[in-house]
């Protein structure tokens, strides 16, 4: 099977802004919620990179502090402890955001600073 060789694309560190296109809930190799954020850029090449969070909601949860800025009440997470909630509710397919990127050292990927992922 032959596959495509692309050409790599360069996320310079820092300030982004872009919208989330999607949330991907996997169970493998661990239960995380992917979120998908395309970035504005100015020459009309869409870049999607993704935010990724273990599927744990509490208030000092990466999961529950991301639903926290979008607007999802600490209160709301404290009193269902035991119970469920869905990250659909506050994190919305088309909510325009703003992020930090960074680029790892060993890899050279570029990955979102944790903490920084916010509605616009």
């Amino acid at each position: 099977m032959d596959i495509p060789v692309k050409e790599v694309i360069e996320i310079e560190d820092g300030k982004h802004f872009g919208k989330v296109t999607k949330l991907d809930f996997r169970q493998e190799p661990f239960e995380y919620v992917d979120i998908y954020i395309e970035l504005e850029s100015g020459n009309g090449n869409a870049v999607t990179i993704k935010d990724g969070c273990p599927a744990s909601i509490s208030t000092k949860s990466k999961l529950g502090q991301t639903m926290m800025r979008f607007g999802c009440p600490e209160k709301e997470i404290s009193e269902n402890t035991g119970g469920t909630l869905d990250p659909e509710k506050f994190i919305k397919v088309d909510t325009e955001v703003e992020l930090m990127t960074m680029k790892e050292p060993k890899s050279g990927f570029s990955r979102v600073v944790e903490g920084s992922l916010k509605p616009k």
